[in-house]
This record gives C-alpha cells, structure tokens and sequence, in this order.
C-alpha cells in the first residue's frame, strides 16, 4: 500500500488504502506493515488529540479514514477521520448519519540516506522541531533562508541591494560578547541591521527619552531590556547581525519633533534592514516570541516516533498544518486566525517594505521576501503574501491596492491619528511602480472615481468614526477609523452622474503627501437632492434620502449641504 513509488504526478496523490478502521486493525493483525503503522498513528489520535471530540474510542469502529500525498510539502502523507454524527431533518421525523470532518493529521521522515526500495518511500519528508527556541536547527534553517535568498532570489536582489547599507540614524549595538549599547550614527556609517516589528501592548518600561539618551550610548543592560526585546538580540547574535532598529529605543519618545523626524525616515529604516524580525506571537514587549515547547501532552509541533519494521528510516505523525488561505497570513498552524502583530495597523507596512521577513508565531518560524514564503517546520505557506502583491509585474495598482487598503483599514491603532503617516510607507513603495500617477491621501488620482466609492464595514468589535483631529478630507477613507470596503468593479462598469473631477493638492504639503493629507482637494460636477438626516430609536445615526424634485446643478468642493446644515462631519 505505501511502498508503492508513485511518479510526481498531481492525478497520483490518492493512495490506495482501507477506508474502515477495523479493516485496518484486521490487516494488521495478517501481517501487513502499512496498517500497522496506521493503526498506531489512531492510537495516537485517540490519546493524545481526544480533545477534538469528533474522534473517540466508542465511533472510531464507525468512522472513516483518508489518505492522500501532500503535493505541497515533500510529498509527505496526510491522514484524515470523518467521524459518524447523527442528525434530525428538519421536520423531526427521522435521524441520518452524516460524516464531519475532524482534524488532519500528517506522517513524514526526516531527510537522509536511505535505499530506493525502503518500505516507506512513498512517505515524504518532514522536520524534527527542538525544544530549545534557538535550537542549532532553527538557526540554521533561518541561515538557509538567509543564504538562499541573498544567492538565488534575482527578484530580491534587483530590488533592493544586498550589500551593507547606511545605518540608520540610531541603532542598538549587539554583537556576541559585547555590551548592548545605543550607537547614533552621524551620516556615514554603513552595515546590516535588522529592524525589529512588535505590538507595543500599552506603554514599554525601557524607552530612550531625552534623559536616558546619554546612559543608553554607554550601555544598555540585557537583563533591563523587555523579553521581546531580549529575543530579538538573541536572534540577532545567533545570525550574526551587529546592529538592532527598535522604535521605542531608537527614537526620543518624549521628542515630538524627533518622532516626527524618524516618522518620515521610516520607509528607509524598513526597506533599508538586511531582515526584520516581526513578533507576531507577542501581545506586548513582556511576553517574548521565540517559539517553544509549552509543557502540554499534545503541542502543534510534537511529533510522535511510530514503531516500523524498517530500521533505515523512522517515520513520524503531528498534526497537520491548517494553512492560511485568503488572508494575510505568514503561517501554517495558525490559519486564517490573525496573530497579535497581524492586527496592528502600523505592523503591515513593517512586513511590505523590508526586504525580508522572518514571523516568529507560536508554533513556528516563517519566512516571508520578495520570491518565496516559507515557514519552519511545514516549509512553503499557502495563501496570499502581500508582499509578492508589489512584485508582480505589471504591478497592477488598482487590483492589489484595493486588497490593501481592506486589510489595513480592517487593523487597530493605540492612536487614530497614526492612521494616515503609518500608511505613508506603503504609498511610496507604490509610487515606484507607478510614478506618473499621482498619490492622494489613501488613493490614487487615476482611477479616482472608483476610489471615492469605498463604504464604512461595521464589525462587532470595532466601529467607525471620524478621525478627531482631522488628518484627511473626509472623502479619504483614511479620515474614518475602522474597516472599509471597495467597489470590486472596473470604472468601465460605472456610469457616473457627475463630470468635470479633479484633484488638487496644496502648494504647502507637496514633498509630504504620504504624510499630510489635509492639503488635498476635490472638485466635480454634479445633480444635488434633498436628504434627510434622522435619528431612530435606539438605533446608531442614519441617513434616510429621499429624491424629491431637482433643485439645481452646482459645483462644491466635497462639503455637502444637508437640510442647508454642514454635515461634513458625518460619515458616508
């Protein structure tokens, strides 16, 4: 059954086997080795993934198994159980057995000599995880991924240069065997850094202030530093990195005009990092996000050794991966569920701009650059990388533009009014892709038309509202918070009642408008009817229009008259 060599064919990856569980059990006991091992891999399910539920000892006589070949990961095997459920119709009257899908589970070897003819050559490769966070293995694995994408990656190396760069203007100085200190670098001095992606979580303890500056250019105590902070110089060392960007050491936190500066010199801080480390298991700066073993009887990564006939090769079972699909999302455990990092607004552009990427989940470490996404242990990720959304060529901007803004809108901010410059970086790296077209405050000149008719999405756990002070025209979703949506359709599909649009920005912010939006206009055409603003009973504020007779053709500048009031100030 599983010795068969199939050729690398995608029609090939079902293989042949017993569907029943007792049959197994039954072929086992004739002497057959594949159900042996199968057998051993349900007993495992039962002791230690009872928790699912669907699976028990008193319907596994009564469920189903499958077994494919993972084409995308080394072709090992992955195992599925359909568990017996019974269900009323509708009217009561009678119960059916209908099959719900329980976990998948994978089996693999470990890379290594072996013969041709082994019994389990069918079975592919899979890796061995430590315990140890910083395991030689890990390391490794992300030294692989270093020297890969610095060797083979044209893409990678056509966009940005591998060579040391221009320091930023502070970084933290980490090499193995030395103080920690705060280096500010006055113009010229050149090296690799990594750049370090984190959720602030509330106020960090250890911050560079007017006050520490001085002391912190001396040394900085490895035992003062917050666990995650602790983690990234550990990273750092173990790949042999000098220097460390951190914001909240890097930058005068009780500066407004150093923050402002450094806010603007972001987009190189990030693009410029020989890698970012991004904490995406982190809550907050305390928690740490190396990966490790948590102690319990089943983890994500333990992988249980089961007993074989073939000395040559020992073969292995875990829980498969649930891999990410149509979202933003840099691991295979995880899913589709968003990490702490993942829902931060300021975090998105943090894994566009830099060159490469390594996301420390709970479970895993993935890497992410501009040819090839990849996590440890399960290797490649499927699902969408926004980064690869800037590498596509042609770039098309308003496709992947609109797959943006959706998810950065849909992220959080500790302050509303970071909305718009934390989106700065994302716009200039746009903007190099398309140059002659100009950029308004979360939009694109081209295509205007079908950018203005973006609408507020109300979730549950966030709503929107007006961004207070202003920072945008309020016809930028950038002037709300919360999540909005765009039209999917192409402006050929438009028919516009208005004509005569165009945009216009202030002389006083031209150089800045990543940054400023609220020197931005809009001028068009249109036909004006009456609306009605009402408030119902215990109901959030709504507009009721209601088109009575033509009043007129007038020109205005995106202020609209309600019942001759300036309702400017109320949401689309």
């Amino acid at each position: 059954m599983l010795n068969k060599r199939d050729p690398p064919r995608p029609e090939d990856h079902i293989i042949a086997h017993h569907v029943e569980p007792w049959k197994i059990l039954e072929a086992k006991e004739k002497g057959c080795q594949s159900c042996r091992l199968l057998s051993q891999a349900m007993d495992i399910i039962l002791r230690d993934y009872s928790y699912e539920g669907s699976i028990t000892s008193s319907n596994m006589r009564d469920s189903r198994l499958h077994i494919d070949r993972d084409l995308y990961h080394d072709r090992r095997l992955r195992i599925y159980l359909w568990a017996p459920r019974m269900v009323q119709d509708l009217d009561g009257t009678s119960t059916n057995k209908v099959w719900t899908a329980a976990t998948s589970y994978e089996v693999f070897t470990t890379p290594g000599p072996s013969s041709r003819d082994s019994l389990w050559s069918a079975i592919g490769y899979g890796r061995l995880i430590s315990d140890e966070a910083l395991s030689s293995e890990r390391t490794s694995m992300m030294k692989m991924w270093l020297e890969s994408c610095l060797r083979d990656h044209p893409e990678c190396q056509s966009t940005f240069s591998t060579r040391p760069t221009l320091l930023p203007d502070r970084v933290l100085f980490v090499r193995s065997n030395y103080d920690i200190r705060l280096h500010v670098n006055i113009g010229k001095d050149i090296g690799r850094y990594a750049a370090l992606s984190h959720c602030w979580g509330g106020q960090i303890a250890l911050q560079t202030t007017r006050k520490t500056i001085g002391s912190f250019q001396n040394d900085i105590p490895f035992h003062t530093l917050p666990k995650s902070f602790q983690d990234a110089v550990m990273v750092c060392r173990a790949l042999e990195i000098d220097y460390l960007w951190i914001d909240s050491l890097c930058i005068i936190q009780d500066s407004k005009d150093d923050w402002t500066e450094q806010a603007f010199k972001m987009y190189a801080g990030y693009s410029n990092s020989f890698v970012t480390i991004a904490a995406d298991a982190a809550q907050n700066s305390t928690c740490g996000f190396l990966p490790t073993q948590v102690g319990k009887d089943r983890t994500p990564e333990k992988a249980h050794e089961l007993e074989s006939c073939c000395n040559e090769k020992k073969v292995y079972m875990r829980m498969a991966g649930k891999l990410a699909t149509g979202c933003f999302c840099y691991h295979s455990w995880g899913g589709s569920k968003k990490t702490f990092l993942e829902s931060r607004g300021w975090a998105l552009q943090e894994t566009i701009l830099p060159r490469r990427v390594l996301h420390f989940a709970a479970e895993e470490v993935a890497w992410q650059c501009e040819c090839q996404h990849e996590n440890h242990p399960r290797e490649q990720v499927e699902g969408r990388n926004e980064k690869l959304l800037f590498n596509s060529r042609p770039f098309d901007l308003k496709r992947n533009w609109d797959l943006i803004v959706r998810e950065y809108s849909s992220r959080s901010f500790s302050r509303d009014s970071d909305r718009l410059i934390a989106f700065a970086g994302i716009a200039s790296r746009a903007q190099q892709y398309c140059p002659n077209v100009r950029y308004l405050p979360g939009m694109w000149e081209d295509g205007l038309l079908r950018s203005l008719l973006w609408s507020t999405e109300q979730l549950a756990y966030y709503s929107s509202k007006r961004v207070n002070p202003r920072i945008a025209p309020s016809w930028s979703w950038t002037s709300i918070t919360g999540a909005v949506t765009t039209v999917e359709s192409s402006e050929k599909d438009l028919y516009p009642k208005i004509h005569g649009l165009s945009a216009s920005l202030h002389p006083s912010v031209r150089g800045m408008e990543y940054h400023v939006g609220t020197g931005a206009n809009i001028t068009f055409s249109g036909l004006l009817f009456h609306v009605t603003s009402f408030r119902e009973v215990n109901m959030s504020s709504t507009l009721s229009a209601s088109i009575s007779e033509l009043i007129g053709i007038m020109n205005f500048h995106c202020i609209c008259q309600f019942d001759n009031r300036n309702m400017s100030n109320m949401l689309p």
